[in-house]
């Protein structure tokens, strides 16, 4: 008997809008695209299951580089400016799961819960850049002018968050260059946090600031949702596919390579 296995056709379609009250008509770009509802939803889920998932093993890589680096002196060799990068990029990811949150009710409890965990790694975060910037900066402890260079920095980071935010919210709306540019210029640089950390290494003649196994650990799963929103066609967030998305690729794998070799040969 020979059966046919038959796929779910693509969704396609045309609008035109017209107010005889105001006379205006307006004609959408044909076709139209996008996914079904259900086949969205399902697609949801995976997502929220694997965001829990991948916080939860950055937490563990993210206690175990705490334990690495328990003495300022061992701390004093991790680049703060990177893990400052690092816990804006987590940031994002924790906005981005609350938003999700909100959108269906079908995803309050699966994207509640990977907001939770998200909100968590962001947490230890914050603790452990406090203790890289006591080990840092030691004479500013309990200091108020040192407190507050703290304080200004964790503004910036608001901005920061902020504006790129606004990127994303233009680039929802708009397909233009523009806000493609800029969404990846915000990209780029929220995976080029280890840049700081060779800099780092270079200007102080230190090396094995980071544990190896969070080195790789955490920028390969930094790397996953870039990964699906831009080389995954049919996602969630709607981007399109995107060759740059390997250039992204091979400039992150430029900076482990780098900071391995670092550790390696010194």
């Amino acid at each position: 008997m020979n059966n046919t296995h038959r796929h779910e056709p693509a969704s396609w379609g045309s609008a035109v809008f017209y107010s005889p009250n105001c006379n205006v008509l307006f004609v959408m770009p044909s076709p139209l695209t996008g996914i079904r509802m259900g086949k969205f939803l399902r697609k949801s889920l995976d997502i929220a299951g694997f965001s829990v998932v991948v916080s939860l093993v950055q937490l563990i890589l993210l206690v175990r580089q705490i334990d690495y680096t328990y003495t300022p002196s061992r701390a004093s060799r991790a680049s703060y400016y990177a893990f400052v990068t690092q816990a804006v990029y987590d940031s994002y990811i924790c906005l981005i799961n609350m938003t999700a949150m909100f959108m269906y009710d079908d995803l309050f409890f699966p994207f509640g819960a990977a907001t939770v965990f998200a909100f968590i790694l962001l947490l230890f975060s914050g603790k452990y850049l406090v203790f890289l910037h006591d080990a840092h900066w030691p004479g500013l402890r309990n200091h108020t002018p040192g407190r507050h260079d703290l304080t200004k920095l964790y503004i910036r980071m608001f901005f920061i968050m902020t504006g790129g935010i606004f990127v994303i919210y233009l680039y929802a709306g708009n397909n233009s260059f523009w806000p493609t540019a800029a969404i990846w210029l915000l990209t780029f640089f929220l995976s080029s946090s280890w840049v700081f950390q060779i800099v780092h290494n270079i200007a102080r003649g230190t090396n094995h600031g980071v544990r190896a196994e969070y080195m790789v650990g955490s920028t390969v799963l930094r790397l996953m949702l870039p990964l699906y929103a831009f080389g995954c066609p049919n996602n969630i967030f709607f981007f399109d596919t995107t060759p740059a998305l390997w250039m992204l690729c091979s400039w992150v794998g430029v900076q482990v390579s780098v900071l391995l070799s670092q550790d390696l040969f010194g």
